[in-house]
């Protein structure tokens, strides 16, 4: 039995008790009121002298088991004038009420059967209360999108590059389970990218709770490359120079073709972290046109390459 259906089970029993016990108390009232008045009775009699001395012998033999016809019938109608006395109006209320207890009894059990019926009492129409909406952990494919209710409630989020997001049409990750701190982890994200979220919780009874929407931004696949160019060009050299926005290694590929086949193409590496990079080009041909690609791997190993570019060597 769940909480709610022991609760109103005790609140029921409490109230029950209460009004059965004033019925009690008067029962036992009654009673001894009858004895008190068969006391006084007896007393009675026994002050009217001795003319009388035949009721207060009676009533001693009645006590003591012995019978006389003539007192024991003057006894009996006065014990019987005394029944009617003692079931006057105060008896018949006592039994009304115990009537009415008994109807307020099984009202009680009925109202008790319908809320085990129900599993549960009242349902349950608060949602979950969702705080602390967060994304971490961001990279340039995935991030981790966190969470807290204050019930065990369910996990989904909905995602999209648009705002605001469409939950009809919306990319969405859920987990099974009901928790309290909720963790889910969006992969396979485009790199550079902004992405917008909601997220959803639903408690056992189903109640549901969204939060506002909020919005993280995917990192580059690899270092951002930028301001790619050739230098200090000769007929022999040439130095190739290009930033990142962090630190990361420098490599060129070269060819005198007309495209890079980074599989086949020259190369020259430099190993140092840097943001500023600068590599240099010796034993070129002169009068020749190269392209080539700058390369910069950071040191989680994300790597970026640039787009094509070219120089001539000069004469000779």
């Amino acid at each position: 039995m769940n909480s709610k259906i022991l609760l109103a089970f005790v609140i029921g029993f409490t109230v029950l008790t209460m009004m059965a016990a004033p019925f009690a108390y008067a029962k036992q009232g009654g009673d001894d009121a009858n004895h008190g008045s068969r006391v006084s009775e007896v007393a009675h009699e026994s002050n009217r002298g001795p003319g009388h001395g035949s009721a207060v012998s009676m009533v001693a033999r009645d006590n003591h088991g012995h019978d006389d016809d003539e007192d024991g019938d003057e006894n009996e109608e006065r014990d019987d004038g005394h029944d009617r006395r003692s079931r006057g109006p105060g008896n018949g209320d006592l039994e009304i009420r115990i009537r009415n207890l008994q109807q307020l009894i099984e009202l009680l059990r009925a109202l008790l059967a319908q809320l085990i019926a129900v599993s549960g009492g009242s349902p349950d129409t608060a949602a979950p209360v969702i705080s602390s909406v967060a994304a971490q952990d961001i990279e340039s494919d995935e991030a981790k999108i966190v969470w807290v209710t204050n019930e065990a409630a369910t996990s989904k989020v909905f995602f999209s590059t648009t705002s605001p997001v469409n939950l009809a049409t919306a990319q969405t990750k859920s987990k099974g389970g009901l928790d309290l701190n909720h963790r889910i982890s969006l992969d396979e994200l485009s790199a550079s990218t902004t992405f917008f979220f909601v997220v959803e919780s639903a408690d056992a009874s189903g109640n549901v709770a969204r939060s506002a929407e909020s919005s993280f931004t995917t990192l580059p696949a690899g270092p951002a490359i930028s301001a790619v160019s050739a230098s200090g060009i000769t007929s022999s050299s040439a130095t190739i120079n290009w930033t990142t926005d962090r630190p990361a290694n420098s490599r060129v590929y070269f060819s005198s073709n007309t495209a890079v086949d980074l599989n086949t193409a020259a190369s020259v590496t430099a190993s140092a972290l840097v943001t500023s990079h600068r590599v240099a080009l010796m034993g070129l041909s002169a009068s020749t046109t190269y392209t080539f690609v700058a390369e910069s791997t950071d040191e989680d190993g994300r790597m970026s390459r640039s787009a094509e570019s070219s120089f001539a060597t000069a004469n000779p």
